[in-house]
């Protein structure tokens, strides 16, 4: 079994362990540089999280990670209890710094899996469809008052609206009412 190997640049001998993890970092980086611009610098402080008191984490470990999150992150979506919620990159990015600068104190470093994150981020989507829900049934229960153009007209407009008569056209003879045609109705 080979347990050593020779650098190709400079002849250092080195541990075969050390050119897997050396592996690992290009995959992780390969990952990294697909995610939106607005998520890279918050998803480094994020995964400091999962890193063990008085250790570093190894790239083996980021790359794990990186690979369960990263799919999500680009599909800006989140599945959890058999339920697709849509989660734009911003938010990802807000809410692993929110997790980050202020953890709950409930929360026990270091992480061992994206649930909690992932948790955070359904609910915030719940909380958002549930706004607009109701924002639609307001709007469905005062289509009246919504304006001119949606809705029921207002009454009050409705009665003092100008009554339009169309005009004849060419084809069309303007037949003039006979000349008593008043003193026959006011009889």
């Amino acid at each position: 079994m080979i347990d050593r190997i020779a650098c190709p640049h400079c002849s250092r001998v080195f541990a075969l362990e050390q050119a897997l993890d050396d592996m690992d970092g290009r995959k992780f980086f390969e990952l990294f540089i697909k995610l939106p611009p607005t998520v890279m610098r918050p998803y480094l402080l994020y995964i400091g999280l999962f890193r063990p008191k008085k250790q570093v984490l190894k790239w083996r470990k980021i790359l794990v990670l990186t690979e369960e999150i990263a799919p999500m992150i680009l599909k800006a979506q989140v599945t959890r209890n058999r339920i697709d919620y849509r989660i734009p990159p911003e938010q990802w990015a807000a809410t692993m710094t929110e997790l980050v600068t202020n953890p709950p104190k409930t929360l026990e470093l270091p992480l061992k899996g994206h649930g909690y994150l992932l948790s955070i981020l359904a609910n915030q989507a719940e909380k958002h469809a549930a706004m607009q829900e109701e924002k639609v049934e307001q709007q469905k229960r005062n289509r009246g008052a919504i304006g001119a153009d949606e809705g029921l007209k207002p009454i009050v407009k409705t009665l003092y609206e100008p009554k339009t008569t169309p005009k004849p056209t060419e084809n069309e003879t303007v037949r003039k009412p006979p000349d008593n045609w008043r003193k026959a109705t006011n009889v």
